[in-house]
């Protein structure tokens, strides 16, 4: 059985609502009209439960299998499966329309998607075609055009620096941040010696690293912690 994914952290509670849901012989453009849209993501074949049909196994134990390693959505038509521990991607009429041959995958966002192969991250289009190489030891989903990615040092994980590309691959700053956000509002948080701060896309710090925490930008304003207090500051850091 292939895994079904969906969202959320209170995931057992989810499972139920899907297994109460969701009927033998459903099709994924039923689904559609359902509540559970969005928990729901992908089917290895028009029907939910086909081989649940063919095999006489109990219903839910069957959705229960399907529903096992489950959490991520449809994106931009797309979602992730997963079998024997390979992710590929599939469309909304179920057909698998990328390969399950890697180790690790993200959602597609901005028209690309992070992927694994052999211990390093690339990204893909919706082909499958690899379009930034697989060099990264950390990449995630591309957001206002710019990804976040990571290159191990000597130790590892553990002196990991962080930076961000275009969709071309280019490095827009380098791997020089110990910790780091993707954008939002054109900018993104950054951390450097254990301090947060904000970048923007030219790499220039705006606000800069003094914080103990940071969240991302919503609204043209966020929170931030300082020395035990929280506050919300603007895009100039100025307390709110």
């Amino acid at each position: 059985l292939f895994s079904v994914s969906y969202r959320g952290n209170e995931a057992k509670k989810r499972e139920l609502a899907l297994m109460d849901s969701i009927r033998i012989g459903d099709s994924i453009a039923a689904l559609e009209n359902t509540p559970v849209l969005n928990d729901v993501a992908a089917v290895v074949d028009t029907t939910v439960l086909s081989v649940a049909q063919s095999t006489a196994l109990d219903e839910k134990q069957a959705l229960k299998e399907n529903l096992r390693l489950a959490h991520y959505g449809f994106s931009e038509g797309i979602a992730l499966i997963n079998k024997n521990k390979k992710w590929g991607y599939i469309d909304k009429n179920g057909t698998i329309v990328i390969p399950l041959k890697y180790d690790y995958a993200a959602s597609f966002s901005e028209g690309l998607a992070a992927v694994e192969k052999n211990g390093k991250r690339g990204y893909i289009d919706k082909d499958g075609n690899t379009m930034i190489s697989f060099k990264y030891n950390y990449a995630e989903p591309f957001s206002e055009g710019l990804a976040l990615i990571g290159i191990n040092g000597k130790e590892g994980f553990f002196d990991r620096k962080y930076g961000f590309i275009n969709k071309s691959g280019k490095m827009v700053t380098q791997c020089i941040y110990d910790f780091a956000n993707s954008f939002s509002e054109g900018l993104a948080a950054v951390s450097i010696n254990g301090k947060w701060g904000f970048i923007d896309k030219s790499g220039t710090i705006v606000v800069q690293c003094q914080y103990n925490n940071v969240s991302s930008f919503k609204g043209g304003e966020t929170k931030a912690e300082l020395n035990g207090e929280t506050f919300r500051i603007d895009k100039r850091g100025n307390r709110i």
